[in-house]
């Protein structure tokens, strides 16, 4: 009895290939600076743009897994003692954003010591027990127009005043 490779392929479906998505440019990511005021949401967008990293490794960060270079950069180690673990490295406009970042969690009282997280949840008060930022702080309903140059609360994919097709960063999980 062999098996029916033909069936079980029915069964499966088609194969869908995930859509390609290209990269921002340095003008949009310019224009999503100046979008927003908050200072973490800033030392985050510079951040993931400088190193490459994806958002989902940003939960496991900690301020241990960064190390000043001499070259005034930042080597980060990103998914450290994994088998993925590996190192990058961000800028200098970069570093600043974050320094400035972990310098105002300190000014609202925060003591910041190796295990803390470099970005973390929103918070009100910082001697509260920092929470990572995480995919549920996430939130997934916030396009960003490309054309229109501003982030939308919006579940659609089409921009209310351009009409152009926006990139919904929720994804579907099948």
């Amino acid at each position: 009895m062999g098996i029916n490779w033909k069936k079980i392929r029915k069964l499966l479906g088609k194969k869908h290939k995930p859509k390609k998505s290209r990269p921002y440019t340095t003008e949009e990511i310019k224009r999503m600076l100046h979008s927003t005021k908050d200072l973490r949401s800033k030392a985050l967008i510079l951040f993931l743009a400088a190193s490459g990293v994806r958002r989902g490794a940003i939960p496991e960060l900690k301020i241990k897994h960064l190390k000043q270079m001499s070259n005034h950069c930042l080597e980060v180690t990103v998914y450290e003692g994994s088998n993925e673990e590996y190192v990058t490295f961000i800028n200098t406009e970069a570093r600043e954003a974050l320094n400035l970042y972990l310098k105002r969690r300190k000014h609202d009282g925060e003591h910041l010591d190796p295990e803390h997280p470099v970005f973390r949840a929103k918070y009100q008060l910082a001697i509260a027990k920092p929470k990572p930022f995480s995919e549920k702080y996430y939130d997934h309903n916030r396009v960003f127009c490309r054309q229109c140059e501003r982030f939308m609360k919006i579940p659609t994919v089409r921009c209310p005043c351009c009409k152009s097709s926006v990139r919904n960063r929720a994804r579907s999980k099948k």
